[in-house]
């Protein structure tokens, strides 16, 4: 199991699970629930496979929420980044193509999705503006490229976001505006920078 990430309100925990070839994954999801008042003790309530069409599953990111996800899938050279219900499996297919995506990010209050792919030939931001619900409409709304390598992308708020820009040995952290696409150098260059460290934690239970 890979990916593990915990909706907004701390108690469903989603992650990818590979079948025994190590070819194929899907996502699993699991609902905590408090028990013992003031004791901080969870128990699992539910635990259910989301997904069921194979694949290689990664990159889960969670709507602010809680209600749905997105997610990239790789299949047979394709890259595909989907959103999907928690409660009613829903899918959306957002993008598709052979090339590689990744880092899909909801930004706060979720009517964006920002993500990695190299589909124009470099590597760019993309953001995606819609409601996310199945067949409503999702929009392109800024396209973002240096020119380098964007090894990761995790939201800030509404309209920015935390993007490591390569090559890994010499990579560095900026802040992107999505509505200016001003880019703001914050750290590095250093071999051992990890924007995941920025990943916000859950809530408290």
């Amino acid at each position: 199991s890979t990916g593990a990430r915990w909706s907004p309100n701390g108690l469903t925990l989603a992650y990818v699970q590979w079948d025994v070839s190590g070819q194929n994954s899907e996502i699993v999801v699991v609902t905590l629930q408090p028990v013992g008042f003031g004791t901080g003790g969870l128990t699992i309530s539910e635990k259910r496979v989301l997904t069921s069409d194979g694949g290689r599953k990664r990159d889960i990111t969670w709507f602010s929420d809680g209600s749905r996800l997105a997610y990239v899938n790789s299949s047979e050279g394709v890259d595909g980044l989907y959103v999907v219900g928690v409660a009613v499996p829903i899918f959306q297919n957002l993008v598709q193509g052979p090339f590689h995506l990744h880092s899909p990010a909801f930004l706060t209050g979720g009517m964006t999705l920002a993500y990695v792919s190299d589909e124009n030939g470099v590597d760019s931001v993309f953001a995606l503006n819609g409601k996310f619900m199945g067949d409503d409409a999702v929009l392109p709304l800024a396209i973002f490229a240096t020119g380098q390598p964007l090894l990761s992308l995790i939201r800030l708020d509404s309209h920015t976001v935390l993007v490591e820009l390569g090559p890994r040995a010499t990579s560095r952290l900026g802040v992107l505006d999505l509505n200016t696409t001003g880019l703001t150098t914050i750290g590095g260059p250093g071999p051992n920078l990890d924007a995941d460290f920025f990943r916000e934690p859950p809530s408290t239970v």
